[in-house]
């Protein structure tokens, strides 16, 4: 707290993510620590079974608590869908503790194969069509150059969507990308197909999506990913939703998530400052 400045956060909003136990106890502590010199406080909690003390000291203090069941990502949508608005200025983890970095750092260490939807993960997923039924979309930059760096570093990429779209097969072979599933209605299907091509088992595979029909494959791969405006069941079944919007760096921060575990990140972002 002394390293966020917590006389500079006066004002400010504040999100707690709170899970049961002494982590989530020493959350709701600092929220009302927070609370008591004027940020406003908010706490989205993953379980019913608060640290009982804690709790009562965070609701005198003011501290807004909104409990959403047994489902962290739940908890989460939850707080945004209630509470709309700007984002928060510092946001408090105190679901599992920094321990809850170790799993998903492991998960992420074991991947060779990433997988993504299209429209809403590498584009925002708005489409327009041109009046001669020419679908247009968007793609970001960022997500490119992190996925030609994800397969220099050796990880296999691939893409399953529903849709048909020219402009996807071009981006596709502008990337390299190694698989590409279109107009696919099963996914599930699709990705057992793929994992025989490209040989990896299913812990080994990463699947970016934003909607229901991603969860065939989310729920089976090693590390199901969601973008943070994807539906909230498809939040719900997610191991880590990124920070970043779908086609606005979402799949340029996974890239780094499975490079950084992989120990293979440093040193190809060093190259550019060589």
């Amino acid at each position: 707290l002394r390293e966020a400045g917590a006389e500079r956060l006066t004002g400010a909003r504040v999100l707690l993510l709170v899970g049961g136990g002494d982590n989530g106890g020493d959350a709701l502590l600092a929220g009302a620590l927070l609370a008591d010199r004027g940020a406003r406080v908010s706490a989205a909690a993953a379980t019913d079974r608060l640290h009982a003390g804690a709790a009562e000291t965070a609701r005198a203090a003011g501290v807004t608590l909104a409990a959403a069941g047994a489902d962290a990502a739940a908890a989460v949508a939850r707080f945004l869908a209630d509470a709309p608005g700007a984002g928060a200025a510092l946001v408090i983890d105190g679901l599992t503790g920094i321990g809850a970095r170790g799993p998903l750092r492991r998960r992420a260490a074991e991947i060779k194969l990433l997988i993504m939807d299209v429209d809403g993960v590498l584009t925002d997923g708005r489409i327009f069509i041109r009046d001669n039924g020419e679908e247009i979309k968007s793609f970001h930059t960022l997500d490119g150059h992190g996925l030609k760096m994800l397969q220099a570093s050796g990880v296999q990429t691939a893409i399953i969507t529903g849709r048909d779209a020219p402009s996807v097969g071009i981006r596709v072979k502008q990337l390299g990308i190694n698989y590409y599933f279109k107009g696919i209605s099963d996914k599930r299907a699709a990705y057992e197909e793929l994992r025989a091509q490209a040989g990896v088992e299913e812990a080994e595979c990463a699947f970016v999506g934003d909607d229901v029909v991603d969860l065939p494959v989310m729920v089976r791969c090693g590390l199901p990913v969601a973008v943070p405006d994807a539906h909230w069941f498809t939040l719900q079944h997610a191991a880590y939703i990124t920070k970043q919007a779908g086609g606005a760096g979402a799949v340029r921060e996974v890239c780094d998530l499975i490079m950084r575990a992989k120990g293979t990140l440093g040193a190809a972002l060093n190259e550019y400052i060589k």
